[in-house]
């Protein structure tokens, strides 16, 4: 019997080789495009490959090239964009904003995904009515005539474009829904996956490589929730002035424990990864809003496209980007901008350049609207 346990054991570890050599030259067989994170759980399975509609500039293209331009794109500094894309979603996002002017080279581009659930029709609305559709627009600061000068400087310096990302539901109904939101407004990207709060690694990491694919000219990639307000006239000042490469920001969280399930298998956001052995993670930024540089994105799903990361955790989205960033050599920089909302009374002070606030209840997002409307402080509570 002992005899036999070795003689497994020797086998399973002949075809990891295997797999490890593949996929360091290149010639992983199983990527076509983009990874298969509808099966990313808080188990022990590697990711599997998911077939989605690719750009078409890419479609012709060997799975072994796509991965070699993803390799490239996270050990290099982008220089120039490549190529055009396509696909629907993709070619909305370069026509929509500033009235459908195309993207000029000395410009900053910024993508923004924002996370959400196929029935949170609600949430989407108020979004593209308080902050979502400044992208469409050009109007980034405010729709008020005393924001016209600065829009106009900060069109000048950035493109922005918005969509919301959302995996599909078990039920029937909400998904012609959603189908139907999307061939309207063409301002959602819908993932070949079912939602849900153990898929939030699997969201994260598949918009990152969706946008690593099909959108070739952005400069940044900023992940956030559908309960958040983005202040973009204080944002993208900021945003100016940060490294353009291996850059990873927002509200910090600081030596949070691992829980492992074997230990703990009722604590919600345990994990049971092989090979994890770290006891506490890395800096990390708070979910409800990231930013990153495109390097960094791409240094994140390499990770998982290499078999770096087995048994890629759904649970704690935000602890395990910092993870794999933290392998590549990319930390957090923490700014207060970034605004964990708990209350009326607590944080969010008058003296903070606000960037974006998260976890914020809908009637509180409209006061913010019509604060930063009025030219007062976006949290003012007055």
């Amino acid at each position: 019997m002992g005899n036999n346990k070795i003689f497994l054991l020797a086998t399973v570890l002949c075809i990891q080789f295997v797999i490890i050599v593949c996929v360091i030259r290149g010639y992983h067989p199983t990527i076509n495009a983009a990874i298969n994170l509808s099966t990313a759980t808080e188990g022990s399975q590697l990711l599997q490959p998911l077939q989605f509609q690719p750009p078409t500039d890419a479609a012709t293209k060997t799975s072994r090239e796509r991965t070699k331009e993803i390799r490239l794109e996270s050990e290099s500094t982008r220089t120039s964009p490549v190529g055009t894309a396509q696909h629907d979603v993709g070619v909305h996002l370069r026509s929509a904003n500033n009235g459908g002017t195309s993207q000029s080279s000395n410009k900053l581009t910024v993508i923004v995904l924002v996370k959400t659930g196929p029935n949170y029709f609600k949430r989407r609305q108020t979004t593209r009515e308080l902050w979502f559709n400044r992208c469409r627009s050009g109007n980034y600061a405010g729709d008020s005539p005393h924001h016209a000068t600065e829009n106009q400087a900060l069109r000048a310096t950035f493109d922005v474009h918005c969509l919301f990302v959302s995996g599909t539901s078990t039920n029937k109904t909400i998904n012609d829904l959603l189908q139907r939101e999307q061939e309207d407004k063409k301002d959602i990207h819908i993932a070949p996956f079912v939602d849900g709060y153990d898929k939030m690694t699997a969201k994260s990491q598949w918009s990152l490589l969706w946008v690593l694919l099909s959108q070739r000219s952005s400069d940044y990639v900023m992940l956030v929730d559908d309960d958040v307000y983005v202040v973009f006239g204080t944002l993208l000042p900021w945003l100016k002035e940060q490294p353009r490469t291996k850059f990873y920001a927002g509200h910090s969280h600081y030596n949070r424990m691992v829980v492992l399930c074997r230990h703990d298998p009722g604590h919600p956001n345990c994990i049971d990864m092989y090979g994890f052995k770290e006891r506490l993670y890395p800096h990390f930024a708070s979910g409800f809003a990231y930013v990153l540089s495109r390097d960094a994105a791409a240094l994140s799903v390499m990770q998982v496209v290499s078999g770096s990361v087995h048994g890629l955790p759904g649970k704690v989205e935000d602890a395990m980007l910092s993870v794999m960033l933290a392998r590549s050599g990319v930390n957090l920089q923490s700014h207060y901008g970034f605004v964990h909302w708990i209350d009326e009374h607590n944080r969010c002070p008058p003296h903070t350049a606000v960037m974006v606030v998260g976890n914020v209840p809908i009637k509180t997002l409209h006061r913010f609207a019509q604060n930063e409307a009025a030219g007062r402080h976006v949290c003012n509570n007055g």
